[in-house]
């Protein structure tokens, strides 16, 4: 009898906290690396950085990798408020909420995310900000193509990034972890396993799951 095991293999699992930590500690190196696993030049690192920021916003809102891909700075507004810092009471720290709407054309339609995603969203619009010398326009995607390092002028400046290219950025990020960490992943995680990862965090902190499905667009029974 001929099993394939692969149907058994829990499909895009949540990230172990423990796992996520690594990834995130990690990224620090791997924004900054000039050479990939394979030894090949890195042509533009400008798309590492602006990855690194996409890959925890993911984390931090539960949103579809298509969501993400479709969303426009006029879909974001960030809120800043100042409170206590768990580890010195007498500091306080800025917390940025980002108020996330998710555009209609996507799998469930318009919704609203409130989540702590904020201060990757504001590296993002800076790392843009500072590539083009000018702060992003509410219309533009939050992760968009800037242009080749040869030319501005491609078919693709200005649209936003494909999700293959970051599946391959998430590829790349993987096996450099293998190189350079010797850290392989008992679990097959894939880029999903990033909303997998916020859904498991919000219930494992008691937020309700009417409210969980609610922002990542789920039924309650799933």
């Amino acid at each position: 009898i001929k099993i394939d095991w692969s149907k058994s293999m829990e499909k895009n699992p949540p990230f172990t906290l423990e796992d996520w930590k690594s990834i995130v500690f990690y990224l620090r190196t791997w924004v900054k690396k000039t050479t990939n696993a394979k030894g090949n030049q890195i042509k533009n690192p400008f798309y590492r950085l602006v990855f690194a920021e996409y890959l925890k916003v993911m984390a931090n809102s539960g949103c579809r990798p298509h969501e993400l891909l479709r969303m426009k700075w006029s879909d974001i507004e960030l809120r800043s408020k100042m409170e206590i810092s768990s580890s010195n009471p007498n500091k306080k720290r800025e917390r940025i909420i980002a108020h996330m709407n998710v555009p209609d054309d996507t799998k469930t339609g318009r919704r609203l995310v409130i989540c702590p995603a904020g201060t990757y969203l504001k590296r993002l619009h800076r790392l843009y900000r500072d590539k083009e010398g000018s702060s992003p326009k509410p219309n533009d995607y939050i992760v968009r193509n800037v242009g080749t390092v040869h030319s501005k002028k491609d078919l693709h400046y200005g649209n936003a990034l494909n999700d293959s290219f970051l599946r391959t950025m998430w590829y790349s990020l993987k096996e450099d972890l293998t190189r350079d960490k010797d850290l392989i992943f008992s679990n097959n995680y894939t880029l999903y396993s990033c909303r997998s990862f916020f859904i498991n965090q919000r219930l494992e902190m008691g937020v309700p799951p009417a409210i969980v499905a609610e922002l990542v667009g789920h039924s309650i029974k799933t």
